[in-house]
């Protein structure tokens, strides 16, 4: 009887070490989540800020978004050390070591909360990855319209290195603005 006894008791406190790692592991990947959803925002505001010619908005949420990325950066040890426990005490493989591999092995409630923080972080990934490639682009062609302007200005419209057809280097316009030559 000892040892039954004995048996369920180590069954309930397994139980309990399983579902205290469960938790911590929702709680470590719902946390993480909430960070990349504020990675999602403030680069929206970085493009907005760009696009208004906002310059201290534009500084305000890059600063903001490089905290925010420390604290990524600084959460990712603890959220390792919540997956591992589940890993550990379930014995997973290496290739059952994602998000989907605990997914599938979770019980209720954890099953339905990590399946909604898995589809919420695809989500969240593809619309920040959509964002930002916008504001690449949009940053891009900003830069390349004031190297325009600028060679516009200065008199160098894309001629440094150029050759004429017998192979002479071209002479360089003068590095006066262009303004300063017509106003005086």
């Amino acid at each position: 009887m000892t040892a039954a006894t004995v048996t369920h008791r180590d069954v309930s406190e397994a139980q309990t070490r399983h579902a205290a790692a469960w938790e911590r592991c929702c709680e470590a990947l719902e946390a993480e989540l909430d960070r990349q959803r504020r990675v999602l925002e403030l680069c929206k505001e970085q493009g907005r800020a760009a696009r208004a010619r906002d310059i201290e908005s534009l500084e305000s949420a890059t600063r903001e978004l490089v905290g925010l990325m420390e604290r990524v950066v600084q959460a990712e040890h603890a959220r390792h050390a919540a997956v591992r426990a589940v890993v550990e005490a379930y014995g997973l493989d290496e290739a059952s070591q994602n998000l989907s591999g605990l997914v599938g092995l979770a019980p209720a409630p954890w099953h339905d909360r990590l399946k909604q923080c898995q589809r919420e972080f695809k989500t969240v990934v593809r619309s920040t990855q959509r964002v930002v490639g916008a504001n690449r682009r949009y940053l891009r062609h900003g830069a390349r319209a004031t190297d325009r302007l600028l060679a516009e200005l200065f008199g160098r419209h894309d001629q440094a290195g150029a050759y004429t057809r017998d192979g002479a280097e071209q002479a360089k316009a003068p590095s006066e603005a262009a303004l300063l030559n017509t106003a005086g």
